[in-house]
C-alpha cells in the first residue's frame, strides 16, 4: 500500500501469504515433475512402437501389373485410430514352405488355396473409433492379432477367411469398452485384377474401371 507521501509500503501479513504460495507452489511442481517425465518417456516409448507398426514403401507388396498404394494421415499428432496392413503372402508367410507341409500332411485343399497366393496379396483396414494416442493402442493389438490370425488361417486352411473376422470380433468385443468400436475391411487382390473382400462395418469398396 501507500501511505501518505506516495511511497509504498509492504504489509508483513501479504509478504507472508505470499511467499507461503510460492513456497506451495514449487512444492508441487517438484512433485509434479518426475511424474510427467515418466509420463513423456511413457508416450514416447509407445509413439515409438506405433509409428514401427505402421506400414513402409518396403511393405507394399508386388503385384505383376498392379500398383498398391496407402496412406493413413491422423487427425492430429502422428498416431490414431486409423491402420494400414499389406499382406504379402510370398514375403511374410514363406508361402512355399508352408505348402510343401500341408502337402506333406496329404492337406491337398490348404496347398492349393496356398498356391492361389503366390498371385496375390491383400490389405486390411481399420478403423478405431476416437482420433487421440490411445485409440492407436487399439489398432496396435489389432495389428497383432490379424497377423497371428492370419498364420494360423494359412496353417488350417491355406487362406484368409471370415472365421478370423469371427474371432477377432469376439476377443476385441469382450476386451474393450463399450464406447469404443473398430471396423475393418480386408481385401485380396489377384494378378488378373479380381478382388474380394471381407468387411467387418465397413463401407464397401469403390472400383474405378475403364469399362
Amino acid at each position: 500500500r501507500k501511505d501518505s507521501d506516495g511511497v509504498c509500503q509492504l504489509i508483513p501479513g501479504c509478504f507472508i501469504l505470499v511467499f507461503r504460495r510460492i513456497r506451495l507452489m514449487a512444492y508441487i511442481s517438484e512433485a509434479q515433475l518426475k511424474k510427467f517425465r515418466d509420463q513423456e518417456a511413457e508416450l514416447k516409448n509407445f509413439r515409438e512402437i506405433a509409428i514401427n507398426l505402421k506400414p513402409s514403401s518396403r511393405d507394399i507388396p508386388e503385384i505383376p501389373g498392379i500398383d498398391v498404394y496407402g496412406l493413413s494421415i491422423p487427425y492430429s499428432g502422428d498416431m490414431g485410430g486409423d491402420h494400414i496392413i499389406y499382406v504379402d503372402f510370398k514375403k511374410r508367410y514363406d508361402i512355399d514352405a508352408r505348402i510343401s507341409r500341408a502337402r506333406q500332411k496329404g492337406q491337398e485343399t490348404v496347398a492349393s488355396n496356398l498356391e492361389k497366393c503366390r498371385r496375390m496379396a491383400g490389405i486390411a483396414l481399420a478403423d478405431v473409433s476416437g482420433h487421440q494416442i490411445t485409440d492407436a493402442l487399439l489398432s496396435l493389438m489389432l495389428h497383432q492379432s490379424f497377423l497371428l490370425g492370419s498364420i494360423y488361417e494359412l496353417e488350417n486352411r491355406g487362406e484368409i477367411s471370415t472365421r478370423l473376422f469371427e474371432n477377432i470380433n469376439t476377443r476385441f468385443y469382450k476386451s474393450s469398452l463399450v464406447n469404443k468400436f473398430v471396423t475393418m475391411i480386408y481385401g485380396e487382390i489377384s494378378e488378373d485384377g479380381r478382388f474380394r473382400f471381407i468387411s467387418a462395418a465397413q463401407p464397401i469398396p469403390v472400383v474405378f474401371s475403364r469399362k
